[in-house]
């Protein structure tokens, strides 16, 4: 769970309005990056490696893990950080995710902890009751940030194959809910 609450922090640093360009920009790719490792090691220490290294039981290990919300966030966030836009809008699902782990996460290793009880409680407290609330923001930016897509594709730095994967991904499902 700590990868979590980095890749939170970063997310935040990244969002702000008054942080230089580049420094936003790295921020961001870290924050997918982290949340591309932290899907694949969740990946890993739920489901393992295939059992059999031949193609039916590579096929048989895909057609497992590949309707995860784990899977689809690490083809999320790859898209994202290959991608040559900067769109700070792509975080907001990334932040929605996170969010929910470190609230789960602090409530569960922190509960009786004063510091926790004075200030942490009630904003973990609405992010478990909210959990709708935080998905329904996370499909709407996912939405959202597909038009930018789409519209990106009319700009000199286009890239239909990363607007199509995106696109993809909307329509099989959310990828971070």
């Amino acid at each position: 769970m700590l990868p979590c609450l980095q890749v939170f922090i970063v997310a935040v640093l990244a969002i702000i309005p008054f942080v230089p360009k580049h420094l936003s920009s790295r921020a961001s790719r870290l924050s997918f990056m982290g949340t591309a490792c932290s899907s694949l090691y969740s990946l890993y220490a739920l489901y393992g490696r295939p059992r059999a290294w031949n193609l039916q039981g590579i096929q048989v290990y895909l057609q497992t893990i590949i309707a995860t919300k784990d899977f689809i966030s690490v083809i999320y966030c790859l898209t994202f950080v290959t991608s040559h836009l900067c769109l700070r809008f792509a975080l907001i699902p990334i932040l929605c995710r996170s969010l929910e782990h470190v609230a789960k996460f602090l409530r569960c290793n922190f509960s009786r902890s004063t510091l926790y009880r004075k200030y942490l409680e009630d904003p973990c407290v609405w992010v478990e009751s909210n959990t709708t609330t935080l998905s329904i923001l996370s499909s709407h930016s996912e939405i959202g940030l597909g038009f930018l897509l789409i519209v990106s594709l009319l700009s000199w730095q286009r890239n239909i194959i990363q607007t199509f994967i995106a696109c993809g991904l909307r329509l099989e499902g959310s990828p971070i809910r």
